[in-house]
């Protein structure tokens, strides 16, 4: 799967990982916002030496919102 073009490339996507930096997920964690700001410009201008991080703090943002927001809680839970 051809992540870093899509990341790049797919409007919905390269809008998922310019707001990395202003995620409330990523700011409450241990990631210094203009660290993180400065590796989604290079990202984003072509560099790929971090693809491998945009793509986990992606996943890991996308994550957060589906099992950690106030939306989460409020939807049933699934049992086994």
């Amino acid at each position: 799967m051809p992540w870093t073009r899509y990341f790049r490339n797919v409007p919905r996507l390269r809008d998922r990982v310019t707001a990395l930096p202003e995620s409330r997920f990523l700011r409450s964690g241990p990631f210094q916002p203009a660290a993180l700001r400065r590796e989604v410009e290079a990202f984003l201008g072509g560099d790929n030496r971090h693809q491998s991080l945009v793509w986990m703090l992606v996943m890991m943002d996308a994550w957060a919102q589906a099992c950690l927001s106030p939306a989460a809680a409020r939807r049933p839970s699934l049992t086994l």
